[in-house]
């Protein structure tokens, strides 16, 4: 995959500590040590979220994982899922593929 996709939680952790440090840096009485390490720890964290080669359908798959989750919260009998994810206009041809995931 040759286009970076950022991480949505992350991208509000960054928005939330930039907002915050300007709010503290405007109390009057901010440490300007702090106000550059926590700059340059943003920085970092924007580096990262804007070179992350993440999936491509990312939040699907949070959705996807979010809702396995609950549905074997509800119901501990269930130890498989079968999910049809469509990409086309059409459902036929697909593929089929199994992993099995062992939890510890």
């Amino acid at each position: 995959m040759s286009e970076t996709n950022g991480i949505p939680e992350l991208e509000d952790v960054i928005n939330r500590m930039a907002t915050d440090l300007g709010n503290y840096s405007k109390s009057g009485n901010a440490n300007p040590q702090y106000l550059e390490i926590q700059n340059k720890l943003i920085e970092e964290l924007v580096h990262i979220n804007n070179n992350y080669m993440g999936l491509q359908h990312y939040k699907l798959w949070s959705h996807i994982e979010d809702r396995m989750a609950e549905i074997e919260t509800k119901d501990k009998s269930v130890n498989a899922h079968h999910i049809k994810i469509i990409t086309g206009a059409s459902d036929y041809p697909f593929s089929s593929f199994t992993f099995k995931i062992s939890k510890q």
